[in-house]
């Protein structure tokens, strides 16, 4: 299965629409980005298409993309190994790009955690903004 950022990105440049492309671009470089850092960090990961589960804690890269961009938006759960729910990141495209993450968050008994584990994506997300 080809990765649909990717494939979006690919068809949007055929329509000439190269700003579109680009923003797609932008999308699908930080949820690579934010996949990669969860899986590298021993995370299981859940995606919510907005409409339903696509995917339930999986560590598979390829999936976990796979299972994005389908719809407007996606909210993807993060659960340690031991298989508590760690926090949630919501991804709304169509905006700029650089913004995808429109909001995340986590219980409060491991927000400080989670907070300070996303700071790394968001600065990410700067190195982005155009």
């Amino acid at each position: 299965m080809t990765n649909p950022f990717k494939k979006s990105e690919a068809a949007a440049r055929e329509r000439g629409s190269h700003s579109t492309a680009n923003r797609i671009k932008v999308e699908g470089m930080i949820a690579d980005f934010l996949v990669t850092k969860a899986l590298t960090e021993g995370f299981w990961i859940s995606v919510f298409d907005g409409e339903e589960d696509a995917l339930d804690k999986s560590q598979d890269k390829a999936a976990i993309l796979n299972a994005m961009f389908s719809t407007d938006e996606d909210e993807l759960t993060l659960y340690h190994p031991n298989g508590d729910r760690f926090g949630a990141i919501k991804f709304i495209y169509g905006n700029s790009g650089y913004d995808v993450i429109a909001d995340y968050g986590a219980a409060q008994k491991v927000y400080k955690e989670f907070d300070a584990w996303m700071a790394p994506v968001n600065a990410y997300c700067e190195t982005l903004e155009t």
